[in-house]
C-alpha cells in the first residue's frame, strides 16, 4: 500500500467517530436551505391545468420550487456531501464487524480515542515491532474496505 492511500486511510478513521455528528449538521443545513428556496407566496392554492391562456407554459408554484430544487449547486453540493459521509459510515462500520476484537480494540484506542502509539501498544500489551505490523495490517483491511 502507498503512503498516499495509507494516510488518507487513517485520516478516515480518525475522522469516523465524527460522521453521525457531520451528518446531522449536513441534514439540518439541507432542509435550511430547503426552506430557503421556498416559495414565499401569501397563499398556496395550487392552480390547475397549467399557466394560463397568455402563457399556456408557465410552471405553477409547486414546478418552480421542484426546478429551484434541481438547479441549486449549494444545495447538490450538500446532498453529494450527503451521501459520501453516509457511504464512509457504512463502511468503516462493515470493516469493523469483519475485524478481530484485537484489531477492533487498536482501532478504538488509536482513532476513537487519539492515544499515542506507545499507549496503545502498552494497554495491549505488545511489543513495539508487533504493535506497528499489527497497525499497519489493520490499516490496510480497512482500506480495501472502503475501496481506497
Amino acid at each position: 500500500m502507498d503512503k498516499h492511500k495509507y494516510r488518507k486511510t487513517e485520516r478516515l478513521l480518525y475522522d469516523s467517530k465524527t460522521l453521525d455528528q457531520a451528518i446531522a449538521n449536513i441534514s439540518a443545513e439541507i432542509e435550511a436551505r430547503r426552506a430557503e428556496l421556498m416559495p414565499q407566496e401569501g397563499n398556496s392554492v395550487v392552480k390547475t391545468g397549467g399557466g394560463s391562456t397568455r402563457d399556456p407554459f408557465k410552471e405553477s408554484q409547486p414546478e418552480q420550487y421542484s426546478i429551484k430544487l434541481e438547479e441549486d449547486r449549494e444545495l447538490q453540493r450538500l446532498m453529494s456531501q450527503l451521501r459520501l459521509h453516509k457511504q464512509r459510515r457504512e463502511a468503516i462500520r462493515e470493516a469493523k464487524r469483519y475485524l478481530a476484537d484485537e484489531e477492533n480494540t487498536l482501532i478504538w484506542l488509536k482513532y476513537d480515542l487519539e492515544k499515542s502509539n506507545r499507549e496503545v501498544w502498552e494497554t495491549m500489551c505488545l511489543s513495539r515491532r508487533s504493535y506497528f505490523y499489527m497497525k499497519h495490517r489493520v490499516v490496510e483491511k480497512v482500506a480495501r474496505w472502503l475501496g481506497t
